[in-house]
């Protein structure tokens, strides 16, 4: 019955695209990215790789909606949600040399460039739509998963890339961007709302909770799964700028 509704709103999704007006509505991105939600747990199930074509058919609504993007609070929440997963999918496939290198100037990066879904630079037009999307502690998140992004690449053409390993001054270069977006990480760690820090269990943590659980005798916990894997999602980019650092 499940696969049946899915093959249904799948026609009715790809019917809706090929509307002018309707491909451009909220309405058709979330059901893109719900079926995405959906592959990937039916990937799950079957034991079977994610092809990632709804993740990629997201970012193509992104670029194709404009400033439709930034229409209302829900477009704008949905242009985030595409944004992290952007991010999520770029970071894990760095197994290619990059056809673009990043160009890191006077404290700043190009633009990010990975081997996963890539979100060209946005046009000029759209810098004052930008600004007015909301910045909570999720999507400042997803932003600084952007610049883990480009460090990711501009290392990868260092390390991989190259027989010699780099210049010094790409070296040079490299490390000074992986201490500024190590720094940015760490900010963000801090101006974490205080009611999205875990707080470790106490006596009253049930036992049975606790003895399965448990790293050893630590336990943290969160107000939700969400806000979890938001940590675990900072805990994943720490680790790949402290591993680059370290290389």
């Amino acid at each position: 019955m499940g696969r049946m509704a899915l093959g249904k709103a799948l026609g009715d999704i790809n019917k809706a695209i090929q509307d002018p007006i309707q491909s451009k509505s909220d309405e058709v991105l979330m059901g893109v990215l719900l079926l995405g939600f959906a592959e990937d747990l039916l990937a799950v199930v079957d034991r079977t790789k994610v092809s990632g074509a709804h993740a990629k058919g997201a970012v193509a609504l992104i670029k194709h909606r404009g400033k439709d993007n930034f229409k209302n609070d829900m477009s704008r929440r949905l242009f985030i949600a595409v944004r992290t997963q952007v991010v999520s999918s770029s970071l894990p496939q760095l197994s290619n040399c990059f056809k673009q290198a990043v160009a890191w100037k006077n404290g700043q990066v190009s633009r990010p460039v990975s081997a996963g879904l890539t979100l060209e630079d946005h046009p000029p037009e759209w810098a004052e739509y930008i600004r007015t999307v909301p910045l909570n502690a999720a999507s400042r998140l997803t932003f600084v998963g952007e610049e883990v992004t480009a460090l990711r690449a501009f290392a990868g053409r260092i390390f991989i890339c190259t027989t010699e390993g780099g210049s010094r001054q790409e070296l040079l270069d490299l490390v000074i961007f992986a201490r500024k977006v190590d720094e940015n990480l760490t900010k963000w760690e801090s101006s974490v709302p205080e009611s999205w820090k875990p707080k470790p269990a106490s006596d009253t943590t049930p036992a049975a909770l606790v003895k399965y659980h448990a790293y050893g005798t630590t336990m943290d916990i969160y107000p939700d799964l969400w806000v979890a894997s938001i940590w675990n999602s900072y805990r994943f980019l720490r680790l790949v700028v402290q591993g680059i650092l370290i290389k």
